[in-house]
């Protein structure tokens, strides 16, 4: 990936570099695509320079994307405007850079970009260059950021990424995404279960037995109660739990109760 330190992509057609390289522009105003290549705009936010130029390059002679280079600073005003800085019109996807635009990143977090934000929140947004040493499970939580690109991604990474962010995709590396999976289930559970502290000890052991495939009868034969009463117990334990039926109850029941009761 580009960057002032070594490029993975300093091998793609150097001759270019040569030849001059100049920022991508798209020719369709107010609109995401280009009407001369159809490709989606895109907005690579970084300080100009030859690597950037070589991937802006790069990603539209590959068919990715139409790609214009931004400063950091010009940013948000080109957002808001609608306009691209060279007509291109409204991005789809803003690719911000670590090494050079980091600034920006810290920003989407603090309340004094709230009008900023507000002004790409229907845009996707993108990490490239993302350093190893970065836990990007971080760029999870935030809404806003749909992948992350690290700072060795070769070129058809970068093409797949990049394509998949595009289409609304999910785009980070796989043990962040495990590691993140995890975490929400476990707190998802651990959620669900202090829902237990809801009922009363009679609704547990109605809710153990359903869990347990009973019929209403045999829990009230069970319990020495009524099927009247099992009705009301079970009308209660889908208000407490939330769920719709008794199947979902049922299914609550095996996730959450019986096995760890």
């Amino acid at each position: 990936m580009y960057s002032s330190r070594e490029s993975s992509l300093s091998t793609v057609d150097n001759d270019k570099i040569a030849n001059g390289i100049h920022e991508s522009v798209s020719s369709s105003p107010r609109h995401s695509k280009s009407l001369e290549s159809g490709a989606d705009l895109v907005y690579l936010i970084c300080q100009p320079g030859v690597q950037s130029r070589l991937l802006s390059e790069h990603l539209t002679g590959a068919g990715v994307c139409t790609c214009e280079v931004i400063r950091p600073e010009q940013l948000y005003g080109a957002v808001q405007a609608g306009e691209g800085l060279g007509g291109g019109g409204r991005p789809r996807l803003i690719l911000l850079d670590m090494y050079t635009a980091g600034e920006e990143v810290q920003r989407l977090g603090t309340r004094s970009a709230k009008t900023d934000v507000a002004a790409i929140n229907d845009i996707y947004l993108g990490l490239i260059n993302v350093p190893q040493s970065t836990d990007v499970e971080q760029f999870l939580h935030c809404d806003l950021i749909v992948g992350v690109l690290r700072d060795d991604a070769p070129p058809e990474l970068l093409e797949r990424g990049i394509s998949a962010m595009l289409a609304g995709e999910i785009w980070f590396p796989r043990e962040a995404l495990n590691r993140f999976v995890k975490s929400v289930r476990s707190g998802y559970a651990e959620i669900e279960r202090s829902r237990l502290d809801l009922l009363t000890v009679k609704e547990m052991l109605v809710l153990r037995a359903l869990g347990e495939g009973t019929s209403n009868d045999d829990i009230a034969s069970q319990l020495s109660i009524s099927t009247h009463t099992v009705k009301s117990h079970l009308y209660s334990i889908f208000r407490k739990l939330e769920v719709k039926n008794r199947v979902e109850a049922a299914m609550w029941a095996r996730n959450n109760l019986l096995d760890r009761y």
